[in-house]
């Protein structure tokens, strides 16, 4: 929310702790979806930079990994 003046990292660690309860693929794919909604509302150099970074991440992954987040990329 925008009057939030928590930062990325403490939203982060707050959505871990929803996630506990979850198996792996679904706290993933969940964290990831939240990763990718809050990118759409920055600049086109930002969201740019973070989709390169994104899929070099990606590329070094495990195919499983790469399968899980196949949308992302």
């Amino acid at each position: 929310m925008e009057n939030n003046e928590k930062t990325y990292g403490e939203r982060f660690f707050m959505f871990c702790e929803d996630i506990q309860g979850m198996d792996l693929i679904n706290a993933l794919q969940s964290l990831m979806a939240l990763f990718v909604e809050h990118i759409s509302a920055l600049s086109a150099d930002s969201i740019t930079c973070i989709k390169s970074k994104v899929t070099e991440w990606m590329n070094s992954q495990a195919v499983f990994m790469q399968a899980l987040f196949e949308d992302i990329c």
